[in-house]
């Protein structure tokens, strides 16, 4: 972070509180700006690069990875997993790269997450593995900067059935905790689908046995959310066919808290209050005063949007209890809104999703947007279009912020303003919460005289 001289003369003084006042009142809308047009993260553009996911590390830098058809490195079998790690202004670190070290058949859905060491983890859907799972298996492979930290391993113990869906967290110290769903478990949850966890130290080690999250056990439980808080606890959220709460009509959304010991502190808890229909795709995210936040699709609202599925959000505190009432994210309502993502940033949060048309100008076959919001729910932006390409689908975004509220979203476009016209690509954009390096200094050129 660059900071101004502390010698300021009276215009800088000036300046300096027009800054502080902006801040101030920065509740009342957030002053958020792309920083450049969106930009192509794959290299290799034979077939299909999809369902791509994103991370931020200490330093501000990026690490994107995706499915990708075919591999610039040794895996022709169907999808491998591949990387490209980015510099804070979005300019590509080395060479994209292969992930995977197993490579008969699909690997598919990755997810990624950096430690506060600068380490990070990606995790994935295996259809085999090089360790006792030959169905669906949860695979993981750790990375520092200058490359693999050790072999491709299998997270998961239980492997009757298949092992899907999968998220990841770090933790503090440099830890991480792996959750997926599971057909069956090795715990209590025989009926169908469970929701499973396995933590790790920060040389890769099991800490303890794989752990069934769920204490409602009927019908199916899957698509998880995982999220850390600073001192190392975590919250897990799924979609759940029934609940223990009053949610009865077709799927809930439930979440558990655990601590840092990997102990839950308490049972499932229902986290919606919108009952009708279908609730599902929940994201979950620990801001830094240790509240929570769960953003899920919904098959109606309680809000505007009663054209579809809308996105739906509800804050907690670190103990569940809830901050308010679920609450609506989406302004556009024609058509359906899903897929919704969710990272937090200094004031709240930033959610992004899939939208079915754009009040942005994108009227083709999806867009993606985003919107800002504090942690009571009051909205810090209106929503708006992320992508500028606007050919034909945009889907399956992700979103990650760094520490002064600057974010990034990437995600799956059939087609790109780059060099990849095959099929689909993974494109990204960035985007400025207020200023990036926290005090602006020297680029006015997206300067403002609008107070936020």
């Amino acid at each position: 972070m660059r900071h101004e001289s502390a010698r300021r003369t009276r215009p800088a003084a000036l300046l300096l509180a027009a800054l502080v006042l902006a801040l101030a009142v920065s509740a009342a809308g957030a002053q958020v700006t792309p920083n450049g047009d969106q930009f192509q993260v794959n290299d290799y553009t034979s077939s299909f690069q999809i369902y791509p996911a994103v991370a931020t590390d200490p330093s501000g830098s990026f690490v994107v990875t995706w499915s990708s058809w075919g591999s610039p490195g040794n895996d022709s079998s169907y999808t491998s997993i591949q990387a490209q790690r980015l510099a804070v202004d979005g300019t590509a670190v080395g060479a994209q790269f292969q992930v995977n070290a197993f490579t008969p058949l699909l690997q598919m859905e990755p997810e990624v997450d950096c430690g506060d060491t600068g380490a990070f983890v990606i995790a994935w859907t295996s259809f085999g593995s090089p360790g006792a799972d030959l169905d669906e298996s949860v695979q993981a492979q750790r990375f520092d900067g200058g490359g693999p930290l050790g072999g491709q391993f299998q997270v998961n113990t239980y492997t009757a059935g298949t092992q899907y869906a999968v998220d990841l967290t770090t933790v503090l110290g440099g830890g991480f905790v792996v959750t997926w769903a599971s057909e069956g478990s090795s715990g209590s949850d025989t009926s169908f689908s469970s929701v499973q966890g396995q933590a790790f130290d920060a040389n890769g080690l099991p800490q303890g046995g794989e752990f069934q999250i769920n204490t409602y056990t009927t019908s199916s439980q899957g698509v998880p959310s995982i999220d850390a808080d600073a001192g190392g606890g975590f919250v897990v959220a799924w979609r759940s066919d029934g609940s223990d709460g009053s949610d009865t009509s077709l799927s809930s959304i439930q979440a558990r808290i655990f601590d840092a010991a990997g102990s839950p502190l308490g049972p499932d808890f229902q986290v919606n209050t919108y009952t009708t229909g279908l609730q599902d795709r929940p994201r979950v995210a620990f801001g830094a005063s240790g509240d929570f936040v769960v953003v899920w699709q919904s098959v109606g609202s309680e809000g505007t949007d009663t054209s579809a599925e809308s996105i739906q959000a509800r804050a907690f505190d670190g103990n569940g209890v809830a901050l308010g009432e679920q609450f609506q994210v989406n302004q556009y309502t024609a058509g359906i809104q899903e897929r919704p993502v969710v990272a937090p940033d200094p004031r709240g949060f930033v959610v992004s999703w899939k939208s079915d048309g754009s009040d942005g100008g994108d009227l083709e076959l999806g867009s993606v947007q985003v919107r800002v919001f504090a942690w009571d729910g009051t909205p810090l932006s209106d929503e708006f279009q992320v992508n500028s390409y606007t050919t034909s689908m945009q889907n399956e975004p992700s979103v990650t912020t760094d520490a002064y509220g600057d974010f990034m979203v990437v995600w799956q476009s059939t087609g790109s303003p780059g060099t990849d016209v095959s099929s689909t690509s993974v494109q990204a954009r960035r985007f400025d919460g207020l200023f990036r390096d926290g005090f602006e200094s020297g680029d006015t050129s997206r300067w403002t005289s609008a107070v936020p």
